[in-house]
């Protein structure tokens, strides 16, 4: 099974798969590929398309993979702090993962009481509307098997 999954900043997407993944499966954190796509939208087309590839190729095998950030986050962070819009071809993605049968997009949330520092608690708001555009996304994708997992600590 391909696990795709999203969510705003601190919700604990990074901690619910080191808890779920199991010693033969796969982790791929797609933060450092998004980083990448900051200085390079017309790259991200290719890019996404290639790991689609290596996804559809991935689901068949029997093991799991989890994907730590995909195609919703490049909407929603394309938007905030890439100053680009670049929805069109994450459209493209979420339109070809949902052909995928062995794929599941999770939606990880929170409610940031797990936030103790000053200066994370000033974030708050920013974390909580960053979370609702996700919401919006994950509303809009194509992908039929999907779940909100609140991760309220």
């Amino acid at each position: 099974m391909i696990y795709i999954v999203e969510g705003s900043n601190r919700v604990g997407k990074t901690t619910y798969i080191k808890e779920k993944i199991k010693e033969n499966d796969i982790y791929i954190r797609n933060r450092y590929v998004l980083d990448y796509m900051i200085d390079h939208k017309h790259d991200s087309l290719i890019s996404s398309l290639s790991m689609l590839d290596f996804i559809e190729e991935l689901s068949k095998k029997d093991f799991d993979v989890y994907l730590d950030r995909f195609h919703i986050s490049e909407i929603v962070y394309g938007r905030l702090f890439r100053n680009y819009d670049n929805d069109e071809m994450s459209y493209i993605v979420d339109d070809k993962l949902s052909k995928i049968k062995n794929l599941k997009l999770l939606f990880i949330t929170s409610d940031y009481y797990h936030l103790d520092k000053i200066k994370e608690k000033e974030k708050l708001n920013e974390y909580l509307s960053i979370q609702n555009m996700f919401r919006k996304e994950i509303t809009k994708s194509k992908i039929k098997n999907k779940e909100t997992i609140n991760n309220n600590y």
